[in-house]
């Protein structure tokens, strides 16, 4: 199920698409509002939209959240920095952060801010890519509960997907990896 922009840029690549899929069966059906911290170009803010939840959508890209906007104007997008979310205090139930923490070098700044806008009984959704070396920052199991623990978050499930939790994937040159990332 790709959506097509044009003929140069896919909306919900392969990957996009397993991750929501993901997300969406870790969060209930309904009439709520989540937050989607780093929202890029707004695949998963529309997929929660047709399932009846509002979507407040940030990512640092003005490029990106136009986008967003674009194919998803149901949802609100806010051109916003994750390290100082301009939002109050404890409003989310639900908070998404999905393919972000690899990407920046204060990404503990981020799950800070996190915490801050979500609720007492909230529930955070997080996605990482695993051992991939092409990132600022690096992720394994230990590594992503150490932050999120360290925050004031509880760890309650944590899971894999994808090729290189298989097993063989991290014995592979970086290019091959990045290569069946896109196909996987």
């Amino acid at each position: 199920m790709n959506w097509k922009f044009n003929s140069k840029r896919f909306w919900g690549t392969r990957r996009e698409i397993v991750l929501t899929e993901n997300v969406l069966h870790n969060l209930p059906r309904g009439n709520y509002i989540i937050l989607d911290v780093g929202c890029g170009d707004g695949f998963l803010a529309h997929l929660l939209t047709l399932r009846g939840t509002e979507v407040v959508g940030i990512d640092i890209s003005l490029y990106r959240i136009k986008f967003a906007h674009e194919k998803c104007p149901e949802a609100n997008f806010i051109i916003a920095d994750g390290r100082h979310i301009p939002l109050c205090t404890g409003i989310f139930k639900f908070v998404v952060c999905c393919e972000v923490f690899e990407h920046v070098h204060d990404y503990i700044l981020i799950i800070e801010e996190i915490f801050r806008v979500i609720k007492g009984d909230g529930k955070l959704i997080v996605t990482v890519p695993y051992r991939m070396q092409e990132h600022i920052n690096i992720f394994d199991e230990q590594r992503i509960i150490h932050a999120l623990e360290n925050r004031g978050f509880t760890v309650k499930k944590i899971y894999g997907i994808g090729f290189e939790l298989e097993g063989i994937g991290k014995f592979l040159p970086s290019a091959v990896r990045v290569f069946l990332h896109k196909i996987f």
